[in-house]
């Protein structure tokens, strides 16, 4: 999974613009809004490691990186935040 994590005060635009360069290569991204800061994860990219690069190079982003983990939308890398989840009334 393809992970690119952008600056705390990354613009619209900026997420956009990585949001588009991801669908043009036929790749479905998955958008998560933190409070800190926002993340995009991609899954079955077919060259993961060259649109790491080469979404690292543009404006907004803090980091890009690709994650070989399992379950990796549930993952921590993907959600760093905690999360509660209420089952019957507990």
């Amino acid at each position: 999974m393809l992970i690119v994590v952008m600056e705390q005060e990354a613009s619209v635009r900026q997420i956009g613009a990585v949001l588009k360069k991801i669908e043009d290569q036929g790749l479905q991204p998955h958008l998560s809004r933190g409070e800190q800061f926002t993340q995009i994860g991609c899954l079955d990219s077919p060259d993961e490691n060259g649109l790491a690069e080469s979404l690292g190079g543009l404006e907004g982003v803090a980091r890009s990186f690709v994650s070989k983990g399992p379950y990796k939308l549930a993952s921590r890398e993907f959600h760093p935040e905690s999360s509660v989840v209420r089952v019957g009334g507990l």
